[in-house]
Parts: C-alpha cells; structure tokens; sequence
C-alpha cells in the first residue's frame, strides 16, 4: 500500500501541511463522549433498509464519508463525518452537500487526504493511522496518537468513535458483504465510479453483475461476501476484544 500511494500521499501532505499543522487535531476532544453512545453509519446495501431508531435521538452520528450522500437523501446531518482515502475520486462524496452539513458537521480528516475534501468544511480535526511520515510529525511534537484503520473508513470510525469516549457503537451498514446487484447503499455512487475505471458505458446493474461474477464467494442465502470482507470482518471482531466498547450491528 505504501509503495502504490507514496507519490500520492506525499503530494497530499505537502499541499496540506500548513493546515494540519496548526491543528485542531482530534486528539484535543479524547473523552467528550466519555460513556456515552454513538452510531456509526457505513455505507452498506442495509442502510437504505432502516431507519436511525428513534431510541438513538441524541446520540452523535459518526458517518463514514461514503454514507454521506445516503443520509442526505434522508435529511440527516451527522455530527462527526470520517473521511480516509487519500484519492481525488473520492471527494465525490463530499461534494455538492447541504451547507448545512458544511458548517454543523465536524470533518475528521487525515493529512494524507485530497485538500478539495476538507476546504469547504467549517470545522475540521485532524488525526493520523499510523503513517510512517505522520508518525515522524509526531516525534517532533505533533499531538497525533494513531486511529486504527484495518484497511477501512468503517473500521476507522468505530476507533474514533473509541477515542472519544463512547462506551457503546450502534453499527449501521457494517454488512460485510454485496447484496445481488447491490454493493453499496443508495446514492453513493460506486458503481458510477467503477465505470470510469473500466473506460466504457454500461448500466449501473450490469456494473455490479460483472462485480459479483469476479467474488470468490462464500454465499448465505442471498448475500456474497469475499476475503476482503471476511478480513474486515475478522478485524472488527479483533478489535471488540481488545478495546473497552460495546458494538451493536442494528442493520
């Protein structure tokens, strides 16, 4: 990973060093939910199946960056949205929001992200997984304690959603596995994206049935899954058991 990014990483560091270096950084708010609750929200096929419950009223939610676009549909603001990859594609996601959600939401971002990703929010934190050049910022006195990644925005969040102090995680759209033509939750836009890459013009479900025709599926009834859900999956469990918080997959 590190030899595939390096070049992009380092661009990314070097047009945001100026912003990060001055902070906020997330580790400032460590326990301001201390015993608290919180739901984090990725961007599974299940997301479009539920309904934050009206028992979470008031309790903060953490929305992965590629859930945004589907809370929106649903007229939620998140307080906390985590964004990770570092790619331009990616932004897309938070582009063309409410301006409600610039000015109200907090950005949790790394240095290593497309700057475009976080210049039109309002209030912004900075945090580190462990790069090697992020963690040589830290030795020279940048206030960065590494965020657990897994390889996941989804397992990011559970982690800072941890370090702020929440005893309890409600899990949205954590499903580990696509859906028949379904990969992610309405409005997201990955299969769009995937096109792109494949440089032709097909529909949206033709997309996704090329996808799942490439798993090497382990089926359940009517969902498939593939090792790289399976390892994420493993991680989550892994994490559970080495970390005070209490996780509850509600869809």
């Amino acid at each position: 990973t590190l030899d595939q990014f390096a070049e992009e990483w380092q661009n990314n560091i070097s047009d945001n060093v100026k912003d990060f270096l001055s902070g906020p950084f997330l580790e400032a708010e460590r326990g301001i939910w201390q015993d608290g609750e919180a739901v984090v929200v990725a961007a599974g096929p299940s997301v479009d199946e539920v309904e934050i419950p009206a028992a979470f009223e008031g309790a903060p939610v953490v929305a992965c960056d590629t859930a945004v676009p589907s809370l929106v549909m649903r007229n939620i603001t998140p307080d906390l949205i985590v964004t990770l990859d570092s790619s331009i594609s990616n932004q897309t996601y938070s582009k063309n929001l409410p301006q409600e959600i610039y000015e109200k939401s907090i950005l949790c971002a790394t240095p290593l992200v497309n700057r475009t990703a976080y210049l039109p929010f309002k209030n912004i934190l900075f945090y580190s997984y462990g790069h090697p050049a992020l963690n040589h910022l830290r030795e020279c006195g940048v206030p960065f304690e590494p965020v657990a990644t897994g390889g996941s925005v989804a397992l990011t969040a559970v982690d800072i959603v941890r370090l702020l102090g929440a005893r309890r995680a409600y899990l949205l759209g954590f499903d580990f596995q696509s859906y028949p033509f379904r990969t992610h939750a309405r409005g997201t836009g990955p299969a769009l994206r995937g096109i792109r890459q494949i440089n032709r013009v097909i529909s949206i479900d033709q997309y996704v049935y090329e996808y799942q025709k490439e798993l090497d599926p382990t089926r359940t009834r009517d969902v498939m899954t593939d090792k790289k859900f399976q390892k994420w999956r493993e991680w989550l469990e892994l994490y559970v058991k080495n970390n005070e918080i209490e996780i509850y997959r509600m869809s």
